[in-house]
């Protein structure tokens, strides 16, 4: 799996550059973002990912300075008192550039830069959505693309058929969000399309995370008026029956799955880039909330099978899908209507 910070370096490598000084102001924005830990991947990922959104300039002059991180053949420097000479720096967007190829290395970039996988939302039925759920999608939105930029850039980021609402929304940040239409994205060609979506019929696999090219989101949040059909309808609309439609499963379920679309998109990354199952994606993306509706669903489990559950058994499956004993009341209140509930 190609990492940015090898995009990166390879884009440093096909400009004929081994060796790139950092300006003392950027170097301590990197180091605030790093948080004192200096790693050369790390670092080149922050430039590539600041590079995109203009917030970084590449300019072309001679410092000193002296080395502080080493990847792939490539010397990253600090400006400073020192013996070694760059004639390659990378400032701050407000700094002064004396010759600046920004351009240049922007341009190298986004031609290497790997084209999946890519995240579309989709917001095709946003109308749908009351003022407040608009305002809850937009931040969602926003936390999606902090999560993003943790292992991509803004390039992997795309929205098709955004409403007025949405495109004032993305000129009050710098991003690099594109916005596509489904012809653009048949046209391209991009091979596996993945719709995710909780009522499908087959479960996501961590092959198909690996493997997807794009994977399909619908911009929706339902947490006051419940669309349980919304991305099928999604589907429906944009003429996707080709394309795989998956629901994100944990331990054969989708209940306790998080339905907020910056978490299924940690639970995407984290399973793509970190190589861990998608059960432990999922535990890891959970909230208290999620965690209760499981323990309350296997209880249900209890139940149906005519067996009584009892504090013990509660206990015990709070401790399997990792929710603290605080909330044991929380969910006993919930238990207490249950005919097999046992003091």
């Amino acid at each position: 799996m190609m990492l940015i910070s090898d995009v990166f370096q390879l884009t440093l490598e096909y400009l004929d550059v081994r060796d790139i000084a950092l300006s003392n102001r950027l170097y301590k924005v990197l180091i605030r973002e790093l948080n004192g830990y200096i790693e050369g991947h790390k670092i080149l990922h922050l430039l590539a990912k600041r590079l995109v959104i203009g917030h970084v300039r590449i300019c072309k002059e001679s410092v000193y300075g002296k080395a502080i991180g080493f990847y792939k053949g490539i010397t990253i420097g600090k400006e400073t008192r020192g013996l070694q000479q760059y004639s390659i720096v990378a400032k701050d967007f407000k700094e002064l550039c004396i010759h600046d190829v920004t351009e240049v290395f922007n341009k190298s970039f986004i031609e290497l830069y790997p084209k999946s996988p890519l995240i579309l939302f989709d917001a095709i039925l946003w109308e749908l959505h009351s003022d407040a759920e608009k305002k809850n999608a937009l931040k969602q939105l926003l936390l999606s693309l902090n999560v993003v930029r943790r292992y991509l850039t803004d390039l992997s980021m795309s929205i098709a058929s955004p409403s007025i609402e949405i495109k004032m929304f993305l000129k009050t940040f710098k991003n690099r969000i594109t916005i596509t239409n489904w012809t653009h994205i048949a046209q391209a060609k991009r091979g596996s399309i993945v719709v995710l979506d909780p009522y499908a019929d087959r479960a996501l696999t961590e092959s198909e995370v690996i493997n997807a090219d794009v994977f399909v989101l619908g911009l929706l949040v339902d947490n006051k008026f419940p669309r349980p059909f919304a991305t099928y309808a999604v589907s429906l609309l944009r003429n996707l029956e080709d394309c795989e439609r998956r629901a994100i499963v944990y331990k054969g379920h989708v209940i306790g799955v998080p339905r907020e679309i910056n978490k299924i998109v940690e639970i995407l990354m984290r399973a793509r880039f970190e190589g861990v199952s998608i059960d432990t994606a999922v535990e890891n993306a959970m909230g208290v909330d999620d965690k209760i509706n499981r323990v309350i669903y296997e209880a249900m489990k209890y139940c149906r099978a005519d067996k009584a559950i009892d504090k013990n058994a509660v206990k015990s499956l709070m401790k399997e899908f990792g929710l603290d004993e605080r909330y044991y009341g929380k969910v006993l209140f919930r238990l207490k209507r249950f005919s097999c509930w046992r003091e």
